[in-house]
């Protein structure tokens, strides 16, 4: 048997996928992370493995490891050829605290540090006792405590297997890395290259010709899924009623996190949250339910002032003149952090690209949409020094987050992004693309992947010499077709949508796991 961890999974359907796995390729969970506070999987996964560590998902957060591995973590010592090795990804990991920053001022750089080393401390106490040979996330690590698993995993060479989304419902695949895809699409995009744009047509899934059509058709018809729920839950927060509704829920116990009453009650305990309480340390905060509400309160203030000081620097477009949109992602999200490795920094990819670019371009910024959203942790990412520094250079405009996107789209010479939608929207839209960071559309043609200067050196060029190519993009889309997986792998999500059972998840999932080992094995 070969041990195996298990990372922010649900048990339906990864409790199957696990004793699939155990069945067919030897591999036993020893260690499962998983949303107790949800799905009570703290019961159900150790009734299936009997004797398994668990650990529930805003624990890991907050750097809470079960008993037996806080134990020996006291006395694990770092590797310091680790901490130099992964120096940059250190920096990354302080940065991806931010969602545990509330109001920014409450978890300063010491505090941080000393929670990223002590997670070190506790994953490599984790790694020397329980000795895994493979670790199985159900998504790309972008928590701080997976995170710090996943760098280990790489210094020790033990395979660390997630799945990553694409645009299209349901459909993943799994990267080679957090920083790159590989060539999980290339050698079939060169086959399906070789067929006639008919044939190409009836090979793609329809759900992914359905989606391309659509977006041609019309811009707001093709709209990523995820936008139209942020912005329906945006509305029930929006007013008094509708979040007296939610909490309403929460007193019949039908929240979907944290019951009100209970055991782990928040009336009884105090919210379970992995904000940084101030004066308390990260592992032991806790909040009242009347603080957890007034922090809400003062964070939506917090937003709706920054959303004020946005638009009054922005201007409105001037579509004769030369630019490259560049689309804010929201901040803190796994599509930046660690989705875009040192371009979490979204002024950093600016910069770089007024660099390479044209003195006559211009590069238009626009905010994105759910940055202020009372539901999310925009404040946690965003001070207004940001938007003055960027609207202090003259090559450099910030446009209105009302402004239709497809018209930008359409006047631009180029679209940059970290990962986002928008890319894929502006390939769809004849546009070259710059992307920052790994997505899954990364190795067509009419997109260049910036990882350095010397890919920066291309940017001008890239441009100028752009043409879109139709066939190219069906071939693609036809790649990632046959390349892809088809499943529900997290918190359900589009379950019913997608139609599929638990045992053909289960199977779909199984494979996508094996499939990576198998390729893994022979490099």
């Amino acid at each position: 048997m070969k041990n195996a961890f298990y990372i922010n999974c649900d048990p339906d359907p990864w409790i199957k996928v696990a004793q699939k796995l155990q069945e067919t390729k030897g591999f036993k969970p020893v260690y499962w992370n998983g949303y107790a506070l949800m799905d009570d999987s703290d019961k159900i996964v150790p009734k299936a493995f009997p004797g398994i560590i668990y650990c529930e998902d805003t624990n890991s957060w907050r750097g809470r490891f079960p008993e037996e591995i806080a134990k020996r973590a006291e006395t694990q010592t770092i590797d310091v050829d680790f901490l130099r090795k992964y120096a940059s990804q250190e920096l990354q990991a302080i940065k991806m605290m931010d969602r545990l920053d509330y109001d920014l001022y409450s978890f300063n750089f010491q505090e941080r540090q000393r929670m990223y080393r002590n997670m070190v401390r506790s994953w490599m106490a984790a790694i020397n006792w329980l000795k895994p040979e493979v670790v199985i996330a159900s998504v790309m690590p972008h928590h701080i405590s997976d995170y710090v698993l996943y760098c280990l995993c790489q210094y020790y060479h033990i395979p660390y297997v997630f799945t990553e989304h694409t645009t299209f419902i349901g459909r993943c695949f799994v990267p080679d890395t957090l920083y790159s895809i590989g060539n999980v699409f290339s050698s079939t995009f060169k086959e399906e290259l070789k067929k006639s744009n008919e044939d190409l047509i009836k090979s793609i899934p329809i759900d992914i010709i359905e989606r391309y059509n659509n977006l041609k058709d019309n811009y707001d018809k093709g709209a990523p899924y995820f936008m139209a729920k942020e912005d329906k839950t945006s509305k029930k927060y929006a007013h008094f009623w509708g979040l007296a509704w939610h909490f309403i829920q929460y007193f019949r116990n039908k929240g979907p996190h944290q019951p009100l009453f209970g055991k782990n009650g928040m009336l009884t305990h105090g919210v379970i949250v992995y904000y940084r309480k101030d004066r308390q340390w990260i592992e032991e905060s806790r909040f009242s339910l009347i603080k957890f509400c007034y922090m809400h309160i003062t964070a939506g203030k917090q937003k709706k002032k920054l959303k004020k000081h946005y638009d009054s620097l922005t201007v409105k477009p001037d579509y004769t003149e030369p630019y490259v949109l560049y689309a804010l992602h929201y901040q803190p999200e796994a599509t930046s952090c660690p989705g875009g490795d040192v371009f979490v920094d979204q002024r950093l990819a600016i910069d770089l690209l007024l660099k390479n670019l044209p003195e006559e371009y211009k590069v238009y910024v626009k905010e994105h949409p759910h940055q202020f959203l009372k539901q999310r942790d925009g404040q946690t990412s965003r001070i207004k020094e940001f938007y003055d520094d960027l609207s202090k250079n003259p090559r450099i405009r910030l446009i209105d987050i009302n402004e239709k996107t497809y018209n930008l789209i359409f006047h631009s010479k180029a679209v940059a992004t970290i990962t986002g939608t928008i890319g894929w929207e502006s390939m769809v839209y004849k546009k070259p693309v710059v992307d920052f960071g790994m997505s899954w559309y990364e190795s067509y043609p009419g997109v260049l992947r910036v990882t350095d200067e010397n890919s920066l050196k291309k940017l001008n060029r890239f441009i100028s010499d752009y043409k879109f190519d139709e066939h190219a993009l069906l071939a693609y889309l036809s790649a990632v077709g046959k390349k892809s997986y088809r499943a529900y792998y997290f918190h359900h999500f589009m379950k019913e949508e997608l139609g599929l059972t638990e045992e053909e998840c289960v199977d779909i999932l199984s494979k996508a796991v094996t499939d990576f080992l198998d390729l893994y094995e022979k490099c």
